[in-house]
């Protein structure tokens, strides 16, 4: 049993999948694009980004272990600040009351579509934020002992085709 983290671009040169509005942490960014403004308080959120092809290498690596099931995710959490401004730099951080106000004001006029599925996270994280933790550190020394070690670019790398395929479907 493979449990994967939030797949995003592989490593090399950040190519995402063909069907990006199928994957929510791309409707996430989206909206947060089309909003232009993120809560302060989200800024330090952690996420987790696993590149594609470090998944598919790390599965190969770990299948002659005896082991059956792995957590496979990047070693790194990433904070939210980091990824809104690496690849969505125009984006502000302002207090809760002027996001929520924003957020409200765009739903009303009509921007359901991209707005929803940051509307649901932020809903989501305000009544009820995350109080489990996953760990991958079994997993990790797995990988280690079988000789497996990658770099992980930053969100720069693996989510440049995120703002480009928002481009591209929305202009």
């Amino acid at each position: 049993i493979y449990r994967l983290g939030r797949l995003v671009g592989r490593c090399s040169d950040g190519t995402f999948q063909v069907n990006p509005d199928s994957n929510a942490f791309y409707l996430l960014l989206k909206g947060i694009l089309a909003l232009g403004v993120v809560p302060d308080t989200m800024a330090d959120h952690l996420t987790d980004l696993t590149p594609v092809d470090y998944s598919a290498d790390a599965v190969l690596a770990l299948e002659g272990t005896q082991e059956r099931v792995f957590h496979l995710m990047s070693p790194r959490q990433t904070r939210m600040e980091e990824i809104v401004r690496a690849i969505l730099p125009d984006t502000r951080f302002v207090p809760e009351p002027e996001f929520e106000k924003r957020l409200s004001q765009c739903l009303a006029n009509g921007y359901q579509a991209d707005l929803m599925p940051l509307a649901d996270f932020w809903h989501h994280i305000k009544a009820a934020p995350p109080v489990i933790e996953v760990s991958a550190e079994y997993t990790w020394q797995l990988l280690e002992k079988q000789g497996f070690h990658r770099e992980i670019p930053g969100p720069g790398r693996l989510l440049q085709n995120f703002l480009f395929e928002t481009q591209r479907h929305d202009g």
